[in-house]
């Protein structure tokens, strides 16, 4: 059976190669400061050709759990996401738009994963 961790894991390839198919340039993976981590940092190109930077917290649970993936991310989550992305905005003085996204996948029976993205799915309280 496979653990939480490998499937977190597996969880975050399939999200990398779901932004990556759509377009988004992955600048860092795991990026981390301290005890804080984010999952994936990607780079888009807005409707009006502005860039965008995404903080994209990927969370996976299996088919049949209570929640739904995307469920998890509470405030305390939040935050830390939110004080992790000022840090790695600080250390590259990001001046671009930041947008905090959320990619849910589901495991199926199978271990398909089921994938429900979520674009700015939260707003930063600077």
């Amino acid at each position: 059976m496979e653990s939480r961790i490998e499937r977190g894991r597996r969880a975050e390839r399939l999200a990398l190669r779901f932004l990556l198919e759509r377009g988004f340039q992955l600048l860092n993976k795991n990026w981390r400061v301290g005890r804080l981590e984010i999952d994936l940092i990607m780079r888009s190109k807005g409707a009006d050709g502005e860039e965008i930077i995404h903080i994209v917290e990927v969370r996976s649970l299996s088919i049949g759990a209570c929640l739904k993936p995307y469920e998890t991310v509470d405030y305390k989550k939040r935050r830390r996401l939110i004080s992790a992305a000022g840090a790695y905005i600080a250390l590259n003085s990001i001046e671009s738009s930041v947008q905090f996204d959320l990619l849910s996948v589901t495991f199926d029976a199978s271990q398909e994963g089921h994938i429900e993205y979520f674009a700015g799915a939260f707003e930063p309280e600077w």
